[in-house]
């Protein structure tokens, strides 16, 4: 969820993103609702937020213990 978010907050903001269609009225609010729970509101963007890595690196530097061998 956060990479899509990321890729889709570059130049919008969530707000913006739903009054365009871009994002249904289901999925606005279940993200609006997350990031609110982390303390990012929907007027801005996450351009704070570093660009995620699209390929498996970190996921496998976190989670490698939780697979199984």
């Amino acid at each position: 969820m956060i990479v899509t978010l990321a890729l889709l907050t570059q130049y919008y903001s969530l707000d913006e993103l739903r009054k365009s269609n871009l994002l249904p009225k289901s999925t606005f609010y279940h993200y609006k609702t997350k990031l609110e729970k982390v303390g990012i509101n929907s007027e801005g963007s996450l351009t704070d937020m570093p660009p995620p890595s699209l390929d498996y690196t970190e996921y496998f530097y976190y989670f490698s213990k939780h697979h199984i061998k």
